[in-house]
């Protein structure tokens, strides 16, 4: 008698591409059937009858099976979609608790909303496995969330037009009704099941809290699209990368119920990109501290970055059972609201029901450029007795960019120790980004020799001197930093505040009125705009 023959083995990938470290991996056994629909059993099939009553095991496989039809159907053939949906199955993972806050060791969560219990119905003797799908999840990836927006682009004057915006701006929004409708469907279900966790629950409603957030900036987003009729025009092309860390709350000291447990979620947003930490619990010493490491990259000069911190409670008492009587009778109700989008497959207009999220929120605060080294922030919009209206954090600002370029020849004048100038020579000069380098020829910079002398702007002082007192010379310009100082400089002028640098002045001679204001517009532009940011280190003449 030969030995029954294994199923077939099914790699599903829901990327076009090779799997990643992190991408879950779906393996499927696949077994003859007759009916259509998987998950529901037919007993000629089975070596064991069956009740036709479907399971809560069945219940909660197909929502499974529904929520990752529609959401890979919607992505396929379409490539903005397909990377909108990759990053939407990473927030997935990533906010699948590491601790959950109940005992749920042998529970998982699917990879759209959440992954049922293993069945313990139907064994396959010969090789052991369920015969529903398995889904399969990997370790967390690093708590490091990345938000990027596009580089700039120095060839571009303009950015695209609001048109261009508006129909970019429409695709996403339609992409974020089809999760917020499958995560909607998810919770509901979740609910209106009597053997639901709360962590099922939890991971539904930060889901479904993250796309209504999004949603809600993609619409803001086309209205200001929708208002304005011209495109703008880049006013400089400053780029920026920002790490946020350590954000901490303060608990107010209050009697809690003991059947309640409160969380809270902290969401990041700048734009129409949002990325929201995990919902934790307060610790013993009523300090609410999230761990996550928000990197932004590649910002733009009027960045506004926004927190909201919000805040959700469960009843975790055990039901009654006059309660589970009356749960199994009645439905959950919530509130709902409608939302209209187009199918991006069938170009339909399509009519949703989703229900709110039980989230609350709780205050909010705001960072420019010029609160980038400040660690302490009142909330706005504060409602909230469980919370101080203060959160602390950690900024740091990883890189600053100008981006700015500008080349030609000036004169450069030779100063003597009694600081008059005694002769003069032709030099060419090149500023591209931060650093403005001297070199006797343009060949020298396109072969990239060393030049004569390179200044950081970071070290200058701010403005341009643009009409020197003791330089007759016309169209002459001063440019002042401090550099270290060295052994053979005892004779130099050492500054006040800073005794360890000297005062260093190039004196710089324009050949025509258009070449001076166009370099001491820009060199002037570029020093305010390192100022704003913080990255002078002699901020005034006092230094001097």
């Amino acid at each position: 008698m030969t030995p029954p023959k294994k199923p077939p083995r099914l790699h599903l990938n829901l990327k076009p591409n090779t799997p990643a470290k992190n991408d879950p991996i779906i393996y499927a056994n696949i077994q003859p059937q007759p009916q259509k629909n998987l998950l529901t059993t037919d007993s000629s099939t089975l070596e064991k009858p069956v009740e036709e009553k479907t399971s809560h095991d069945a219940q909660v496989k197909n929502a499974i099976l529904e929520v990752t039809n529609a959401l890979k159907s919607t992505v396929q053939g379409d490539t903005f979609a397909n990377d909108l949906y990759s990053d939407f199955r990473d927030g997935l993972k990533r906010k699948r608790p590491s601790s959950p806050p109940i005992d749920a060791k042998d529970e998982k969560f699917v990879v759209n909303i959440f992954e049922s219990r293993q069945s313990q119905r139907w064994k396959r003797q010969s090789v052991r496995v369920d015969r529903v799908p398995k889904i399969k999840i990997l370790d967390d990836p690093p708590k490091e969330m990345i938000h990027k927006q596009p580089p700039v682009d120095e060839n571009e004057k303009t950015v695209p037009t609001n048109d261009e915006i508006y129909y970019k701006m429409k695709k996403m929004r339609d992409i974020e009704c089809v999760k917020m409708k499958e995560a909607s469907n998810a919770l509901m279900a979740i609910k209106n099941n009597a053997q639901k966790t709360l962590s099922e629950e939890l991971l539904a409603e930060t889901i479904l809290l993250e796309t209504g957030l999004r949603y809600k900036a993609i619409v803001n987003k086309i209205r200001d699209c929708i208002n304005e009729n011209e495109p703008v025009v880049k006013k400089t092309c400053v780029s920026a990368g920002l790490t946020l860390s350590n954000f901490q709350f303060e608990i107010e000291p209050q009697a809690q119920k003991k059947t309640d447990s409160t969380f809270f979620l902290l969401a990041i947003s700048n734009d129409t990109e949002i990325i929201a930490t995990k919902a934790i619990q307060p610790s013993g010493d009523n300090k609410l501290a999230f761990k996550e490491t928000f990197a932004l990259k590649n910002l733009s000069e009027n960045f506004k970055i926004k927190g909201e911190i919000f805040s959700i409670t469960f009843n975790t008492r055990r039901p009654g059972i006059v309660e589970k009587l009356l749960r199994k009778k009645s439905k959950y109700y919530h509130s709902i609201n409608k939302i209209y989008y187009e199918n991006v497959n069938t170009y339909e207009l399509q009519e949703s029901a989703i229900i709110k999220s039980s989230f609350t929120s709780r205050g909010e605060f705001t960072m420019t450029k010029k609160d980038i080294y400040n660690s302490m922030f009142l909330l706005t919009n504060y409602d909230s007795d469980k919370l101080k209206n203060v959160v602390s954090m950690t900024a740091s600002l990883d890189y600053m960019n100008l981006n700015d370029k500008l080349s030609g020849f000036l004169t450069l004048g030779k100063v003597n120790e009694q600081q008059y100038i005694h002769d003069w020579e032709r030099k060419w000069c090149s500023l591209v980004d931060k650093t403005f380098s001297i070199y006797n020829y343009p060949q020298d910079e396109e072969q990239e020799k060393p030049p004569v002398a390179v200044i950081n702007l970071e070290y200058c002082f701010n403005p341009i001197a643009r009409k020197p007192q003791n330089c007759p010379r016309k169209r002459t310009f001063v440019i002042k930093t401090g550099r270290p100082s060295t052994m053979n400089d005892s004779n130099c002028k050492h500054l006040k505040r800073k005794n360890n640098f000297i005062l260093n002045k190039y004196y710089l001679s324009a050949d025509n009125n258009n070449d001076f204001e166009q370099w001491t517009s820009k060199l002037d532009s570029a020093l305010d705009e390192l100022d704003q940011w913080g990255r002078l280190i002699f901020k005034d003449e006092s230094y001097m």
